[in-house]
């Protein structure tokens, strides 16, 4: 009798460009109900990679340095204010990237390629995933009771 494990090599999946964008808008604050509507967002802001946003393509090196590109012009003209931890165009591209399943030595090279900062975008590839949670909804806490005969609530007696 022989026995043995058999081991199959299963392909890694690429991230998308969808992935990215969702990460990118939880990052910035920005509507994560759908991947349609995190690039409406991203685009809004003026956050569009040379090529324009394809949701089912690969982000590979090439999409993070146009992606870079993008975000940075939006930094540069005000659109965008980057969360304190990510202070920078390119540590917030390359989380947004790394965040989404994109290999951090990718991310980084094609940051850097598209003239970011090395240090900067290694930071970035550190920094913990952005919040799932859909940013359009919204809890709103209750008002405050006013005491009674201030208008408003209470008994409408007048207090004296």
């Amino acid at each position: 009798m022989i026995a043995g494990v058999i081991a199959f090599a299963t392909p890694a999946v690429a991230a998308t460009q969808g992935e990215v964008a969702l990460k990118l808008a939880a990052y910035l604050g920005l509507d994560t109900s759908s991947i349609d509507n995190a690039v409406a967002a991203l685009t809004v802001v003026g956050i569009i990679p040379e090529g324009g946003w394809n949701a089912g393509a690969t982000a590979d090196a090439a999409f993070a340095g146009a992606l870079f590109t993008a975000v940075n012009s939006a930094a540069e003209s005000g659109a965008i204010t980057a969360p304190p931890n990510l202070g920078t165009a390119s540590a917030l591209t390359a989380a947004a990237l790394t965040a989404a399943g994109v290999d951090p030595a990718t991310a980084v090279a094609g940051i850097v390629a598209a003239g970011g900062n090395q240090a900067n975008a290694q930071s970035g590839t550190t920094v913990a995933p952005p919040s799932e949670t859909p940013t359009t909804t919204v809890v709103v806490a209750p008002d405050a009771t006013p005491p009674a005969g201030t208008g408003g609530g209470g008994s409408g007696t007048p207090s004296s």
